[in-house]
């Protein structure tokens, strides 16, 4: 139960992040299983941060006994709102910021001077 909860919700993000950018033909292979990765530890880090905080036995780390049918339900329900939600955020994001780097090499600067 708890390698669907941990894996499965990345599979719903990559789907509506994939829909999110219309399918391009220009996403390769490598290129969608290094998104699935991201998303799979970007969703589990956040579900885990948030059953850490609301939760009042403080886990250290997960074991089979606490995967129990009620906890993996709630896991698995807030696990699929966090996927939906994710891909849309970080489109957002994405969509609004830009970062670009300049590096100037010192050396070429003082022999142009």
């Amino acid at each position: 139960m708890n390698i669907i909860c941990l894996f499965f919700p990345a599979f719903i993000s990559l789907y509506i992040d994939l829909n999110i950018e219309n399918m391009n033909k220009d996403n390769k292979y490598l290129n969608v299983v290094v998104k699935y990765f991201i998303y799979s530890f970007l969703n589990a880090t956040i579900i885990n941060t948030i059953i850490y905080l609301i939760s009042s036995e403080k886990y250290r780390a997960y074991s089979n006994s606490i995967f129990t049918h009620d906890f993996t339900l709630k896991y698995s329900y807030l696990a699929l709102v966090i996927a939906i939600v994710l891909p849309y955020i970080i489109k957002i994001i994405t969509s609004t910021i830009k970062i670009n780097i300049e590096i100037k090499d010192k050396k070429n600067d003082k022999k142009n001077n």
